[in-house]
């Protein structure tokens, strides 16, 4: 019970900033940038150890979001063709741009990086799409035609892996088929076993939280080795196996049922 309130109130306190900076987007107040550079953050959060992380070769252009006073840009700066620095504080940019006026390869960005997002767009195009299309095509069908166009989507993110403008665009294109396919497939879960749809629904969030986790875990990994047609190639493998196994799973579920 004592270390409950306390655990409590760090809980509410997470809760109440979150919701705050969603209604009311903005930087650590320009004032506070002494939280930002103080010795205790550098000890533990060194700039030179998190930029070698990072696995940034020489001939790649970096987007740092939330540069605030630079205490990572100059270390990721030093690693890459390109970097492009973005904040919301106008004078987080400015104190950095004056700092590293000896780096000629940084372009400054002042926005939201909200502004730079393509999941929520993604997303709300996806759903209107199965809205419009799912029972007008069938459920089946438009979750293995989404499903292909996902894995190709991967393809695509290599090909045009050489900018930034082709890297948003496929990712746009990935983050389009993983909503369209996840959210077509719910119906299809749920009816593959009508008696026993509960557990079904249980079975295919545990199934899809399994592979997050999985891919979590192989991402890192995959970016540093700043291989893109890996990236690619495995991201096309895992979607267009899932595709195959839902299309012959349903596909035996259709006969049991008929027969």
């Amino acid at each position: 019970m004592v270390l409950a309130l306390p655990l409590l109130t760090c809980v509410v306190f997470q809760i109440v900033i979150r919701v705050w900076l969603r209604l009311r987007p903005r930087a650590i107040p320009f004032g506070w940038s002494w939280l930002l550079e103080n010795p205790w953050r550098k000890s533990y959060r060194d700039p030179e150890r998190v930029a070698a992380q990072c696995g940034i070769a020489s001939t790649d252009t970096v987007l740092e979001i939330g540069c605030g006073s630079g205490l990572f840009t100059r270390a990721l700066a030093t690693r890459c063709a390109k970097l492009i620095a973005q904040d919301i504080e106008p004078r987080y940019v400015a104190q950095t741009k004056a700092k590293l006026s000896d780096l000629s390869h940084i372009e400054y960005l002042t926005c939201d990086a909200r502004d730079l997002e393509l999941i929520g767009v993604a997303d709300v195009i996806a759903e209107l799409l199965v809205i419009a299309f799912l029972d007008r095509i069938g459920k089946r069908r438009a979750v293995l035609i989404a499903g292909i166009f996902y894995a190709l989507a991967f393809i695509l993110f290599w090909a045009l892996s050489a900018s930034l403008l082709g890297m948003m665009i496929a990712l746009f294109a990935i983050f389009l088929g993983f909503e369209f396919t996840l959210v077509a497939s719910l119906p299809i879960a749920s009816e593959t076993v009508p008696e026993s749809r509960a557990a079904m629904m249980g079975w295919n969030a545990a199934f899809i939280a399994t592979g997050r986790i999985i891919g979590s875990l192989i991402a890192l990994p995959l970016f540093g080795s700043d291989r893109m047609w890996l990236v690619a190639l495995v991201g096309c493998v895992a979607i267009g196996s899932s595709v195959v196994f839902m299309a012959l799973s349903t596909r035996s579920t259709l006969k049991l049922g008929a027969s």
